[in-house]
């Protein structure tokens, strides 16, 4: 309800998840994990950067993380699939 927010790199070092999740809304926006990974270089200290556990969400029908509704529960799947690649 309050939108989207990037993270201060600062607070996301400090708690060094195990998985980064980027929404990516098409097609304003198309950038590959790569570069992302440039932009956000100050991540490059956790082990979620180093371990390439960030994934880009790419908004669609199937998949996004903006609008609930029938395709949250795809979401939801595709997010239990990247955890379980993980485990």
């Amino acid at each position: 309800a309050w939108g989207f927010f990037t993270p201060r790199d600062e607070d996301t070092v400090q708690r060094d998840p195990e998985v980064v999740l980027v929404n990516i809304e098409e097609p304003f926006m198309n950038i590959s994990i790569e570069e992302y990974k440039k932009i956000r270089k100050p991540l490059e200290s956790t082990k979620t950067f180093r371990e390439g556990r960030v994934y880009l969400v790419k908004e669609s029908r199937e998949v996004n993380l903006a609008h609930f509704g029938p395709s949250f529960a795809n979401t939801i799947e595709w997010i239990n699939e990247i955890l379980q690649t993980i485990a």
